[in-house]
């Protein structure tokens, strides 16, 4: 017995398939006259009106009469009013006055949980502070070890000395180069417009735009 092949049947099989999505079509096309023109159908479904309607401005008013700035004023004051690094006594009644607040306007479940975290701390007996050098060894500026007071509030023994978290002391030697804010953009036109080599250097960013810990992060890519 032969086998016939679609060729054999008077078609291609280009043909053959043509003729499939010729027929596919034509059904999809009746399909939708016949839905469009035909007889309506009473599902008894219809949309349910609160998933469409407009927002309810009643609602916003509530919740922006609910907003007092003087509140908001006075908790900021009030939260920041003494020094309260993460880990200390400080920080812990703190929390607990937070807490405390929290029940007494009716949220229910409010814990303080405690946890043990690794935390980088000053010394205050022994600073640490930046001194810059000169070629010859002499000192041409020190780091201040307290900032300036601008309010009375902030003349308090527990403010924490400007200081790096998690930096060891060291002392560096190099070049000076300053990279503005330390973002990668700046690194990368230092690079193309100075043709710096940064190894050996050390960087100098302005504070701002972006996370701290990201220039030294961004600096360390660029000394490799």
């Amino acid at each position: 017995m032969n086998n016939i092949g679609v060729s054999n049947m008077g078609f291609s099989r280009k043909a053959a398939g043509a003729m499939v999505i010729v027929a596919l079509g034509a059904g999809v096309v009746i399909g939708f006259l016949s839905g469009y023109y035909g007889p309506a159908v009473n599902t008894g479904l219809t949309p349910s009106s609160h998933l469409i309607q407009d927002a309810d401005m009643s609602v916003r008013d509530k919740l922006l009469g609910e907003i007092n700035a003087e509140h908001i004023r006075e908790n900021h004051r009030e939260i920041t009013r003494t020094p309260h690094m993460g880990g200390t006594e400080a920080a812990r009644r703190l929390a607990r006055n937070i807490a405390r607040r929290w029940q007494e306007q009716g949220l229910a479940g409010v814990k303080t949980l405690p946890y043990t975290v690794t935390l980088s701390y000053p010394d205050k007996d022994n600073p640490n502070r930046i001194v810059l050098r000169d070629g010859s060894g002499d000192v041409v500026h020190t780091s201040q070890l307290a900032e300036k007071i601008l309010r009375p509030e902030q003349n308090h023994s527990d403010v924490v000395p400007p200081y790096n978290a998690f930096s060891p002391s060291g002392t560096p030697k190099g070049p000076l180069v300053y990279v503005n804010y330390g973002r990668r953009e700046d690194f990368l036109w230092l690079k193309d417009n100075k043709t710096l080599n940064f190894t050996g250097t050390i960087c100098i960013a302005r504070y701002g735009k972006i996370f701290r810990g990201d220039k030294v992060s961004l600096d360390i890519q660029h000394h490799n």
